[in-house]
């Protein structure tokens, strides 16, 4: 409901800059409460094997509602301008989400094993005990900062960021640079939009079933190899593969952070833990705005920038690699 609120603030703006400094602020205070900050939290109590798989469905959400209400959102603009945009957001808010999450959201209790668990499972003595030693596994904050793992992790959560989100936002400039026509754009924009879908999904599968470090890695080096790619003149079949690359790449974010955070750390401090881990992760994606934009225009080229972004994701893929080992349910 203060998303909402601040939208319609933003709707209602006279020109005044503290107007939208104010409104602003607000859309930066509840935002964080509507993302995997929250429901990730929610999901990793309620799943144990299917972990990863529950986390890709959860966020492919994201990725949906960008592809079915985008096109509402921009409607409202051209017919009623920015004004008209920022009620269109807050009525989907009020509409959709509010009811979605007073309807379909709930905590998952202390007291019982998650419900992917088989009911006469839950009845064992074992798996009552195993899942208290859980319990009690879990680490505070200051002792998570103590650890390999939280290191390893916020690196590779900068390494990953600033490249993929350098690429993301340069993508349209980088296409028409190379001479690919408006409507090739659209189609490799929406190509990358079905491989960040895919990538959500399918990566959060491979966690649950193989050694999630190695996926990571292979992903994470899979996007290095689409940054390099990028370099490539067009036409070329190489463009549709890098973007496909890095797409898959993009995908994979909310799948890494939320489950090795679950696993390496427990449930009892997630959201702090997880909390501090996105600041790493939001100070690379500052940095690979900021840093793409400014090599261009010192070399009027992406290359340097893209053979940068090759070597930060090999980086985090060495970085995944060196987080500890993690057993799986059986």
């Amino acid at each position: 409901m203060a998303l909402a609120l601040a939208f319609v603030g933003m709707s209602l703006m006279n020109g005044s800059y503290w107007q939208f400094v104010l409104y602003s602020f607000a859309i930066g205070l509840a935002a964080p409460g509507t993302t995997g900050l929250v429901y990730t939290r929610i999901v990793n109590g309620w799943f144990d094997r299917a972990k990863g798989q529950a986390l890709g469905v959860m966020a492919s959400g994201v990725s949906l509602g960008a592809l079915l209400l985008t096109p509402v959102v921009g409607w409202a603009i051209e017919n009623w301008g920015f004004r008209g945009g920022y009620l269109a957001l807050a009525a989907l808010t009020l509409g959709i989400g509010l009811p979605a999450v007073l309807i379909g959201v709930r905590p998952a209790p202390t007291d019982v094993v998650p419900a992917d668990v088989e009911a006469e499972e839950a009845d064992a003595p074992e798996l009552a005990a195993t899942m208290a030693v859980l319990a009690q596994s879990s680490l505070t904050w200051r002792a998570a900062l103590r650890t390999r793992g939280f290191w390893m992790l916020a690196l590779g959560m900068v390494l990953v960021n600033a490249p993929s989100t350098g690429i993301l936002t340069q993508l349209d400039p980088m296409l028409s640079g190379k001479g690919v026509g408006a409507g090739l754009i659209a189609f490799y924009i929406a190509l990358f939009s079905v491989s960040v879908l895919i990538g959500r999904i399918g990566v959060g599968m491979l966690f649950d079933r193989l050694n999630a470090r190695r996926v990571a890695a292979i992903v994470t080096l899979g996007g290095a190899v689409g940054a390099l790619l990028l370099r490539s003149p067009a036409p070329n079949v190489a463009i549709p593969l890098a973007i496909v690359l890095v797409g898959l790449l993009q995908g994979s974010e909310t799948d890494v952070l939320a489950w090795f955070v679950s696993r390496l750390f427990g449930l009892a401090h997630y959201s702090a833990i997880y909390g501090a881990l996105m600041l790493a992760s939001l100070l690379g994606t500052a940095a690979g705005v900021v840093g793409f934009g400014r090599l261009y225009d010192y070399s009027q080229s992406y290359d340097i920038a893209l053979v940068g972004a090759a070597v930060m994701l090999a980086g985090a893929a060495v970085s995944y690699m060196l987080l500890p080992k993690i057993r799986l349910p059986d």
